[in-house]
């Protein structure tokens, strides 16, 4: 009964745990590095709505349609407001269930030694007047169940701390990947369907070529032809 009891406790550990890795595995629908790759070395508005459209046509994908909305809008200081926003809502995502690996790793260990001293003090209180080599080997006997029952405790204990290790290198590596993804984004947002405008807003701000005037708005070429018949009358 006792052992069952060490193996119910180390495996809901363990699946607890699992839980966390799990989280820390699937913040969001989509992999960032996924988008990245995707969106290519030069990625455009078009290649912006492409995503849109996708994105809009998977149900559980609200964290990326609230990313592009943000990338949507035109003022530079609400549009990073809105941003980081959403790195807030995905850094939640990602620390959900942080500390139960931990937990349960404390757990475990205490819960394993427990039962493993319970069995010990158990069987050591019921020893029958034992002596010689038929004593030394009850005693024996009686400490590895005890060690038995504790090792299910100690593995769980194992588990839990190397998923809480490996979370967390995801977490950092998953981080990492949506910075390299937004930049890509707001290349994208800000990229080369807003050329046209500014070649436009520079053709406006031309400067004046030779020969053109500078004051009073006349012709150059007529100034030039009226010169000329001025020559030719003198």
């Amino acid at each position: 009964m006792i052992i069952a009891a060490s193996i119910v406790m180390a495996l809901a550990c363990v699946l607890a745990s699992g839980r966390r890795l799990w989280l820390a595995a699937k913040p969001t629908v989509i992999h960032p590095d996924d988008v990245v790759a995707w969106l290519g070395p030069s990625p455009d508005r078009s290649k912006l709505e492409a995503l849109r459209a996708m994105v809009a046509d998977v149900p559980d994908a609200d964290w990326e349609r609230d990313l592009l909305d943000a990338l949507a809008q035109e003022g530079s200081e609400a549009r990073a407001a809105l941003v980081n926003e959403q790195l807030t809502e995905l850094d939640l995502r990602m620390q959900r269930w942080a500390r139960v690996p931990r937990v349960c790793a404390s757990v475990s260990t205490s819960f394993g030694i427990l039962l493993g001293t319970l069995v010990l003090r158990n069987g050591l209180a019921n020893a029958p007047d034992l002596s010689g080599e038929v004593g030394e080997l009850f005693v024996r006997g009686v400490f590895r169940d005890a060690m038995s029952v504790a090792a299910f405790g100690i593995v769980g204990t194992a588990f839990c701390i190397a998923v809480h290790a490996h979370a967390r290198r995801m977490t950092r590596a998953r981080l990492e990947a949506t910075d390299r993804m937004i930049e890509k984004l707001e290349g994208a947002a800000a990229g080369p369907s807003d050329e046209p405008h500014d070649a436009a807003r520079g053709t406006d701000r031309r400067s004046p070529e030779p020969g053109e005037r500078l004051e009073g708005g006349g012709d150059p070429a007529g100034s030039s032809e009226a010169d000329g018949s001025a020559r030719t009358e003198k």
